[in-house]
């Protein structure tokens, strides 16, 4: 509640008002540099329990970018927190998807954009909806288990709680990538929270971490976002991750 409270406080001044009404700086692909990019050119088609027709990107790798919808309210809505649920909920979850406006009716805040506490709740509120198949009939079917936020204190605990987090325990909610020299890797697909400038902030969906010796923190990070998957040294994304709010991402617990 704290977070969520400091979040909406430094949003809102952080408005600046123009004769077209408030004018929200928020993060555009334009603004973070990534090192490479896989435009995930594949378009995909799938049903789910509102639509017959739900529309997204196939990465290289299988996994699923949805395209982030324009910012809505004059620039003060946007939409990064439900396209990364959106990117985790059909990833994770079996026999359907929802768009990003579906996941969108689940939750809601009055900051610019979702806090983490929103993410969150969204999350929790799907999974649990959809995550018996006997009861629910609509095909989409999610794990067992919680959400929850978790908030790091440092670059190297956020490394290590990130790689806690995308690790499975299990084959359930997880999925199969293929990485580039063609191995496969179970992971789990996790929302995290980044920033640049405390006026951009932005949800993106990270997919994998590999190893590179270069790095300070050993490894590098892909990442889902904007119907694309990027490529990040850890350096960089623990720079962007380094947030008003701590580093923060999303746990799924069993």
């Amino acid at each position: 509640m704290k977070s969520a409270l400091v979040l909406a406080l430094v949003l809102v001044s952080s408005v600046s008002f123009a004769s077209s009404g408030p004018q929200m700086h928020l993060r555009e692909k334009s603004d973070f540099v990534w090192e490479t990019s896989d435009h995930c050119a594949i378009s995909e088609r799938r049903g789910g329990p509102f639509s017959p027709d739900v529309t997204f990107h196939r990465c290289g790798d299988s996994t699923i970018s949805f395209v982030q919808p324009a910012t809505e309210s004059n620039g003060w809505e946007g939409k990064c927190g439900p396209t990364s649920t959106a990117n985790v909920v059909s990833m994770r979850c079996q026999g359907g998807s929802l768009t990003v406006k579906e996941v969108n009716s689940f939750a809601g805040d009055i900051t610019p954009g979702w806090t983490p506490q929103t993410l969150i709740f969204a999350l929790n509120t799907i999974f649990m909806k959809y995550r018996d198949g006997r009861r629910n009939t609509s095909g989409l079917v999610c794990p067992k288990g919680q959400w929850a936020e978790i908030v790091s204190f440092s670059g190297t605990d956020f490394i290590n709680d990130l790689k806690s987090s995308i690790l499975p325990l299990d084959e359930a909610g997880s999925i199969s990538r293929t990485r580039e020299d063609g191995s496969h890797i179970r992971i789990s697909p996790t929302p995290v929270f980044i920033e640049a400038g405390l006026t951009g902030m932005h949800w993106v969906t990270l997919v994998d971490m590999l190893s590179d010796p270069s790095d300070a923190y050993g490894c590098a990070v892909r990442i889902n976002t904007y119907g694309e998957q990027e490529t990040l040294s850890c350096t960089k994304f623990v720079y962007y991750a380094n947030t008003l709010l701590g580093f923060v991402h999303a746990r799924f617990n069993k």
